[in-house]
C-alpha cells in the first residue's frame, strides 16, 4: 500500500449494534433466525411434544379400546413422520456432497496453490529479506521492542505465557521489553496510530491472534508521519491463520509440528507445544531478519481497512462477526457460528468489483502496480447471491 493512500479509521465499523443506524450492518446471533426457529419449534412440537402428549392420553382412555388404539397409532406416526421429514430436508445436502466433481480444472489443494509455489516468487527479487532490525545497535545498547499483549486472545493464556516465558526469554538475550496490554477492540490500532515515540522501538511484537496483528498493521499504515516499524507476530490466538501461512512451509521445523502438509490447529499439542512455537518465533525475532508481506486493501461504507490474511463476504464474514459475540465458548465458537449460519439459510445479495491481476508481473515496489490500472476497462463487476 503506497504511503499516500489514506487508511481511514476502521474503528467506525467495529462490532457495535449502534452502527446499524449509520448503514453498516453487523449481524447478530439472532439475525435471520426467525424462519429457522419457527421451523425447529414446529418440528419439535410435532416429533417430540405431540407423541408425549398422545402417550399420556393412552392411559386416560385405557377402557376405550378404539380410542386407545388411535392414540397409540398417533404416538408412533408423529415421530416417524417427523424423522422422515428431517431426512427429506437433508436429501439435497447429501446429494450435493456425494455428486461427482464436474469436468475441467479443479481448485488446487492447499499445498499446491499458486501462493505456495516457489516459482512464483522468482519473478520478484524484492521478496528477499530487506535488512536486519538490529542494524545500527551499538555495543552495550539495549535492543528495544514493544510487546502488545491481548490477554483475551485464544484461550485467554496470552498474559500468562507472556509473563512466564516471552518476557524472560527476550530479556535473557539482552532485549529491552516494553509491554502494553490491550483492553478493547481496536485498542492496538489506536495505540500504534497515535504513538509519538514509536520510532524508538526496533520492532512491534503482537502477542495474540489474527485480530491483534491486523489492528497493528492498520495502525501502522494509518500513521500520518509515514513511520514504519517492523512487526513480529507471536501467535497465541484462536486460529492463528496469518501465522499458519508462514508456519506450514518447508522451512518451518517439523519437530514442533511445522512444515508443508502438516496443517492442523496450533493448540492441538497443548500449552507446551505452543511455547515451543512461540520460542521458534522469538528466535526469528532475535535473528532480526525482515521480509515484505503483501496486504489486501478493502473499502466498505467509505471506510478503508487492510488485511494481512483475508477479507470475508457473506456467510464466512458472518461466522467471524458472530464468533466474536460467542468468544466465551473458546475455539469451538467458529464451528457453532458456522453451523448456525448454515441452518438459517440467510442470503447476502451483493455486487463485487474486482481487478484481475497478472501474477507474472509483480505488484511490489519497482514492478507494474495493478492498483494504478483500475479503470472501467479493467474492472469486472459480478453479482453474487
Amino acid at each position: 500500500v503506497r504511503n499516500e493512500r489514506t487508511i481511514r479509521d476502521p474503528t467506525t465499523i467495529r462490532y457495535d449494534a449502534k452502527q446499524k443506524k449509520e448503514g453498516v450492518h453487523m449481524p447478530s446471533f439472532c439475525d435471520g433466525a426467525t424462519r429457522f426457529l419457527c421451523m425447529l419449534f414446529t418440528w419439535l412440537l410435532w416429533t417430540v411434544a405431540a407423541p408425549i402428549a398422545f402417550s399420556q392420553t393412552v392411559h386416560l382412555v385405557e377402557n376405550n379400546e378404539q380410542h386407545r388404539d388411535l392414540f397409540l397409532a398417533l404416538t408412533v406416526a408423529f415421530p416417524c413422520s417427523g424423522v422422515l421429514y428431517l431426512l427429506y430436508t437433508l436429501v439435497p445436502v447429501f446429494l450435493f456432497l456425494c455428486k461427482p466433481a464436474p469436468p475441467g480444472p479443479l481448485t488446487q489443494v492447499l499445498n499446491d496453490g499458486p501462493y505456495r509455489d516457489p516459482s512464483r516468487f522468482k519473478v520478484c527479487p524484492e521478496v528477499s529479506p530487506k535488512g536486519n532490525i538490529w542494524e545500527g545497535v551499538r555495543e552495550g545498547e539495549k535492543r528495544r521492542v514493544l510487546l502488545l499483549v491481548n490477554p483475551n486472545a485464544g484461550k485467554r493464556l496470552g498474559a500468562k505465557i507472556t509473563e512466564e516465558f516471552i518476557v524472560p526469554y527476550l530479556k535473557e538475550h539482552d532485549v529491552e521489553v516494553v509491554r502494553m496490554d490491550t483492553t478493547h477492540a481496536w485498542h492496538a490500532y489506536t495505540l500504534i496510530r497515535d504513538m509519538t515515540d514509536i520510532h524508538t522501538y526496533r520492532c512491534i511484537c503482537t502477542v495474540g491472534g489474527d485480530g491483534t496483528f491486523t489492528e497493528v498493521a492498520n495502525g501502522m499504515l494509518a500513521r500520518t508521519d509515514g513511520v514504519r516499524v517492523p512487526v513480529c507476530l507471536l501467535p497465541l490466538g484462536t486460529s492463528n491463520s496469518s501465522f499458519c501461512n508462514f508456519f506450514f512451509q518447508e522451512q518451518a521445523p517439523r519437530d514442533i509440528g511445522g512444515g508443508a502438509g502438516a496443517e492442523h490447529g496450533l493448540w492441538s499439542g497443548g500449552q507446551e507445544r505452543m511455547k515451543k512455537i512461540v520460542k521458534w518465533q522469538c528466535d526469528k525475532l532475535l535473528a532480526g531478519v525482515t521480509a515484505g508481506v503483501d496486504v489486501l486493501e478493502a473499502t466498505t461504507h467509505n471506510v478503508t481497512v487492510v488485511s494481512i490474511n483475508a477479507a470475508f463476504l457473506g456467510l464466512l464474514g458472518e461466522v467471524n462477526v458472530v464468533g466474536e459475540q460467542l468468544r466465551w465458548m473458546g475455539p469451538i465458537r467458529y464451528d457453532v457460528a458456522a453451523v448456525w449460519g448454515v441452518c438459517k439459510k440467510m442470503s447476502h445479495p451483493m455486487t463485487v468489483s474486482y481487478v484481475p491481476i497478472d501474477f507474472t508481473k509483480c505488484a511490489r515496489t519497482g514492478c507494474n502496480n495493478p492498483i494504478e490500472k483500475v479503470n472501467d476497462t479493467h474492472t469486472h463487476t459480478t453479482p453474487l447471491q
